[in-house]
């Protein structure tokens, strides 16, 4: 029984309040959970196959679960999520020239705010990353207490990639106990860019923004972004990195 409410919990996670008002009355309408699992499309997009193959089995095994019980299930999810965003920050975040009134925090401070809190996993994606010294020394910190760091960078050209230097090579020898990815060519015919700029922190911090990992875009140019304490973004950040890892879109440079 525990690990049908805990599938529900990971899934409902980040399912928006109209959706889970969805799942409600479409779970009262049901006499159990496998009626539940035989309807057709319930789960609607957001959820991947693999989750609902994995709801479906577990939800078969359980027909002395009501559909009222599910109901209540997703009630309570939609009221945890609720209380969840509401609990929830949002800073915005600046590089480059200030206004005399424009009070908003810096790039660099904000990534190095949430590389320290990070605690178990630590996720960085930029397009180019060298030089950004304050950065790049909070990760080392990061490594040292045991985080599991994971880099998605774009590649030279010879990778397959569009950069004429090489910037993975240097960052990995400055890091060896980190991972290091590529998009994977096979997944990538058109020879597109990793142009994402993005960190998530034990998917319970998130930061996107413009900025590139580099000493210019942290201090001189003018990038904006945002940096996301706990709500629903850190954790689906984190989870579409599983995926795209899991789909193969990603590889593990060896």
């Amino acid at each position: 029984m525990n690990t049908l409410f805990d599938l529900l919990a990971e899934v409902t996670f980040s399912l928006p309040p109209q959706r889970l008002a969805s799942l409600e009355s479409q779970a009262e309408k049901t006499a159990s959970a496998p009626d539940f699992a035989k309807l057709p499309d319930v789960w609607g997009p957001g959820v991947s196959r693999e989750d609902q193959k994995r709801l479906t089995a577990e939800l078969l095994c359980h027909p002395e679960v009501t559909g009222r019980d599910l109901a209540v299930a997703f009630r309570m999810a939609r009221a945890s999520n609720r209380w969840r965003e509401e609990s929830s920050s949002v800073d915005l975040l600046w590089s480059g020239p200030h206004g005399s009134k424009l009070a908003v925090r810096k790039t660099e401070q904000a990534l190095c705010e949430l590389i320290h809190a990070a605690q178990k996993q630590l996720i960085i994606v930029s397009f180019v990353a060298y030089k950004a010294e304050l950065v790049l020394n909070a990760v080392a910190d990061a490594i040292e207490r045991g985080v599991e760091v994971h880099f998605l960078l774009e590649t030279p050209k010879e990778l397959g990639g569009t950069l004429d230097q090489d910037c993975i090579s240097p960052m990995r020898k400055a890091f060896p106990q980190a991972h290091f990815y590529i998009w994977n060519p096979d997944k990538n015919p058109t020879s597109a860019a990793v142009h994402a700029k993005c960190a998530v922190a034990d998917q319970s911090m998130a930061l996107i923004t413009s900025a590139n990992l580099t000493e210019k875009a942290m201090d001189r140019n003018m990038e904006v972004g945002v940096l996301f304490k706990n709500g629903y973004i850190p954790r689906q950040l984190a989870r579409h990195w599983e995926r795209l890892f899991y789909e193969d879109i990603l590889i593990e440079l060896r």
